[in-house]
């Protein structure tokens, strides 16, 4: 058995050894294929929304379509050869000698390099049409309508078409992504999954086009609704580059990213949201815990929804938590959920109880420390100095049926009278509390 095993793997070697260059050629470009196809799927599936519109046609197209529309692209663009010019670059680059655990890790890189530059699609930032109606999913997809949306060349439409126009033509992305059309809101579940990636859709999009329809020039950018709305704001911190557009879809800069460089722009965006450039930085590339809660509950504060319950909802992202959606659980429930969430999620959370004004109703928890809102945050205490009296909590913070479970440091203090100052005996201690 020992002698017919050895003649067995000596024949499979001389196979191989001796195999036409033409079959070589084929198994590798097959392995190739299948390797980019593996890594496209994920990308596809894992990185981007759940449909897109196809450019320059304006198309709607699922998932399993942008696969394949990805791979024809990659395959006919990318040979054996000049993929493999792509990976002895990449180990030149970063100094790598040709080792195979190097030249896998040099692939993967040029994959994502790849699908950068063939999967990258816009994604349209925008306030909603007030007076008239947007050109929504169930339109496209129902023929006749579709035809005589496109003829009537309505409002909606007009923006639908202008937005692929330049998403193609000043990006060059052959995938685009709008709200308004890419979404089935008659579908739960894909509502459900969209609100928990939005913010992530935003953040690996190639380029947030943002357009202010009530903006002609930087003078009057300030006064755009745009500014005033829920979901905008993780539209505004989410994407890594972004570009804004006027009312006649005109460039608004000169700048190839206004997320860039320190211009008026970003003076103008600080001025209207109190966001700077440094803090939207940290939470377009991650460091979302460096911002505090209350600071950026206090950027959504003045923000409103047409949805009471998506106040919170558009806030899932910002703090990178999620939790489940019941449109019709009411406002100031569904705020509720967020700060569960945030103190399920967040290590260093005191910064929650960081605010002023009324707290949530006593139906939804007994606690009178969750407040009802992010408004509730924008008297919140802005002295850096109680970050530091605030250390990583070494048991969690947790709301019960009774109230809020959590750690308190008591330290000895001078007693102090004052209208506003109540003081509460607990057995030998005597606590004092200010009243709002």
């Amino acid at each position: 058995m020992r002698d017919n095993t050895t003649m067995r793997k000596k024949s499979f070697l001389i196979v191989t050894t001796t195999m036409a260059p033409s079959r070589m050629q084929g198994i590798w470009n097959t392995i190739r294929c299948m390797m980019l196809n593996h890594a496209v799927r994920e990308h596809v599936f894992n990185k981007m929304p759940i449909r897109l519109l196809l450019l320059p046609e304006i198309k709607l197209i699922e998932r399993g379509a942008v696969v394949e529309h990805v791979m024809r692209s990659i395959t006919g663009k990318i040979d054996q050869q000049h993929f493999d010019s792509l990976i002895a670059a990449e180990l030149a680059v970063n100094q790598l000698p040709r080792r195979l655990e190097n030249e896998s890790e040099a692939k993967k890189d040029v994959i994502s390099d790849i699908l950068q530059e063939h999967a990258g699609y816009a994604i349209l930032s925008h306030t909603w049409l007030q007076r008239k109606p947007e050109v929504v999913y169930r339109d496209m997809i129902t023929p006749r309508k579709w035809q005589s949306i496109r003829a009537r060349r309505g409002a909606g439409y007009r923006k639908l078409a202008k937005f692929c126009e330049v998403a193609a033509g000043d990006h060059g992305v052959s995938f685009a992504w709008m709200d308004t059309i890419c979404i089935n809101k008659d579908s739960t579940s894909e509502l459900d999954e969209s609100i928990c990636s939005m913010y992530r859709w935003y953040r690996d999009s190639y380029v947030c086009i943002t357009y202010l329809a009530d903006t002609a020039s930087l003078d009057d950018m300030p006064e755009d609704r745009w500014f005033t709305r829920g979901w905008t704001l993780q539209e505004l911190l989410a994407p890594d580059r972004m570009k804004f557009y006027c009312g006649d879809w005109t460039d608004l800069t000169t700048y190839d990213n206004d997320k860039s460089k320190d211009n008026k722009v970003l003076k103008i965006i600080e001025q209207v949201t109190g966001v700077t450039s440094l803090q939207g930085f940290r939470l377009t590339f991650g460091y979302s815990d460096v911002e505090s809660i209350s600071t950026r509950m206090s950027w959504a504060a003045s923000r409103v929804t047409t949805r009471a319950e998506d106040r919170a909802y558009s806030l899932m992202g910002i703090f990178n938590v999620s939790f489940s959606i019941a449109y019709g659980e009411g406002g100031e429930r569904a705020f509720f959920q967020l700060i569960d969430a945030i103190l399920s999620s967040v290590q260093t959370n005191f910064d929650v109880l960081n605010w002023e004004g009324r707290p949530i109703p006593s139906d939804i928890h007994p606690s009178r420390v969750i407040p009802s809102g992010p408004e509730c945050y924008l008297k919140r205490s802005t002295d850096y100095r109680l970050r530091l009296l605030m250390p990583a909590p070494t048991e969690p913070m947790t709301l019960t049926h009774l109230g809020l479970k959590m750690e308190l440091l008591v330290i000895r203090a001078e007693l102090i009278t004052h209208p506003k100052v109540r003081t509460i005996l607990k057995g030998n201690v005597k606590f004092q509390l200010l009243l709002s």
